[in-house]
């Protein structure tokens, strides 16, 4: 409301994907050594900054989706892994191997398959795949979810809605 930034304390060394769900700001991070394939997830707390836990360590992050249960964690090698939330670690990996964004809505967890031009869907609780995959064209490359719909943005200048979550 009056053009103000607050700080917040330094969280990673190279910062990837936000979430924000359930009372909590969700923070991917690279890591140090982008050469390693590590990297984590950080909680935070949205008024202080500060975060809430310990990192939970995953393959270096490029999305991070959440809903109250789960974190869905997009990474730089093709996989997305289904964090439980309490558990703090992983329950489900899936290789989807040209993967572009993630999001979740209404207990369904949305991925892209960049090169196939498909948006996948999977039981946010589960990890179960849910239905067949849906053909959106060429190479959508950022999924959002909100407004009673699946938004989804390709390379190609398109903007697609998917209602009602599909």
């Amino acid at each position: 409301r009056d053009n103000t930034v607050s700080d917040t304390p330094a969280l990673g060394a190279d910062l990837s994907g936000l979430a924000v769900a359930d009372g909590r700001v969700w923070v991917g991070d690279w890591g140090e050594d982008d050469a390693d394939g590590v990297g984590s997830v950080v909680d935070v707390d949205p008024e202080t900054g500060r975060p809430l836990g310990s990192p939970i360590e995953t393959i270096e992050p490029v999305a991070v989706a959440a809903d109250s249960e789960s974190l869905w964690v997009a990474n730089v090698d093709g996989v997305v892994e289904r964090i439980d939330v309490r558990a703090r670690r992983p329950t489900k990996r899936i290789r989807i191997g040209d993967l572009a964004d993630v999001a979740v809505l209404d207990g369904t967890a949305w991925l892209t398959s960049l090169d196939k031009g498909l948006l996948l869907r999977y039981d946010a609780r589960t990890g179960r795949e849910l239905g067949r995959p849906i053909d959106v064209g060429s190479r959508p490359v950022s999924i959002a979810a909100g407004e009673g719909a699946v938004w989804v943005a390709t390379q190609q200048g398109q903007l697609l809605r998917v209602p009602g979550g599909g």
